[in-house]
């Protein structure tokens, strides 16, 4: 009996690493934005995971830098890959709207073209967003 136990149980382990059920990975994210090559404020940064699932979002404040968060405060960002887009606000403190408009496939998801790979540990992004009529 606890012969076949041992071997039941090794398998359930054996089973377990190989599917990688440690749990799911995280990282943390932090940024620049950059319009048209300078720092800017003023934006809502959404990262949308492109195997779906909910987004996370950060605020560029007035030198442009970020920091990512999902749900109420919570740093930690499951890892993959991730569609990106950005939308004016008025919304951060001390931070005024921004008076540049962005051309479309910054900011509306479907047309979005930043793609962000996530990984374990800690993530640094430079954002390079291009106003209407800049290439």
């Amino acid at each position: 009996m606890l012969n076949v136990y041992l071997k039941n149980g090794f398998f359930l382990v054996l089973v377990l690493a190989i599917t990688g059920c440690q749990g799911q990975q995280f990282g943390t994210v932090t940024g620049l934005l950059n319009v048209d090559g300078s720092p800017l404020g003023g934006f809502d940064v959404y990262f949308v995971p492109v195997s779906g699932g909910g987004q996370v979002q950060g605020s560029a404040g007035l030198d442009g830098k970020f920091k990512l968060f999902r749900g109420r405060g919570v740093e930690k960002i499951p890892v993959g890959e991730y569609r990106v887009y950005v939308a004016a606000t008025d919304m951060i403190n001390d931070v005024p709207m921004p008076k540049v408009k962005l051309a479309s496939e910054f900011t509306v998801l479907g047309e979005a073209t930043i793609i962000k790979e996530i990984k374990a540990g800690e993530n640094d992004f430079t954002l390079d967003v291009k106003s209407v009529g800049k290439k």
